[in-house]
């Protein structure tokens, strides 16, 4: 899966014990409709716990800062731990495959989730839970690997590819996500525009491929 938020703090780093370094990240993505009865544009903002290892932990400890816009290609991976109290519990976080900036943050583009007066990123505050890091295990075997998968019942099956006039979006060229762009962009929010805008001058075409998408599916959910 792919998302594209803002960092809500600074990474948090820590090593197993074989020193292998691994970066938790904490970013908010910020969902934008329009109303059907108002007219007036929507947002919401939810939280995504990130695990990055190795040179991408390195790379997040050195450039990664509060309110910065970061996109993450990564797994859902869902695991069980003993918390402090000895009670058993599950916790989902998406493992990290690329993680980079967009060089976009509070001070520039002003992404969606950004307070209109200031001028600077004020996502809700992440929800209080038992996640935290103190409680989660840490340490993983040999500590030379992320750890494994362990899924619910069902919660494995590979997502259908999305289509949109019998092309799948994910083998869309560039022009072919333009036009796809072009058709979707009365169902875009202010925020949606200026960023497509961005990525396609920067041949983000993956990051474009995983907006459209979103898009796509929110309009095929509206017209059901």
């Amino acid at each position: 899966m792919c998302i594209l938020g803002n960092l809500g703090r600074d990474p948090e780093i820590m090593y197993t014990q074989a020193n292998v370094p691994v970066a938790t990240l904490s970013v908010a993505t910020t969902e934008s409709w329009k109303d059907k009865d108002s007219g007036e544009w929507q947002e919401k903002t939810e939280w995504h716990r990130v695990k990055a290892w190795r040179h991408l932990a390195e790379r997040a400890e050195k450039y990664f800062r509060k309110g910065k816009q970061v996109y993450i290609d990564g797994s859902l991976e869902t695991r069980k731990y003993t918390d402090k109290e000895g009670v058993e519990r599950w916790t989902t976080e998406i493992v990290a495959r690329q993680a980079f900036t967009t060089g976009r943050d509070e001070e520039k583009g002003k992404p969606a989730g950004v307070d209109k007066d200031t001028g600077h990123f004020q996502p809700p505050a992440p929800p209080e839970d038992d996640d935290d890091d103190d409680s989660l295990p840490f340490e993983q075997g040999a500590g030379d690997t992320p750890p494994v998968s362990t899924l619910p019942p069902g919660a494995g099956h590979t997502p259908a590819p999305i289509t949109h006039k019998g092309m799948d979006v994910d083998k869309m060229n560039e022009e072919e996500l333009k036009t796809f762009a072009s058709f979707l962009k009365p169902d875009m929010g202010p925020s949606q525009k200026t960023w497509l805008a961005e990525a396609f001058r920067e041949n983000n075409l993956s990051g474009v491929r995983h907006m459209l998408k979103k898009i796509w599916l929110r309009v095929a959910e509206e017209g059901e």
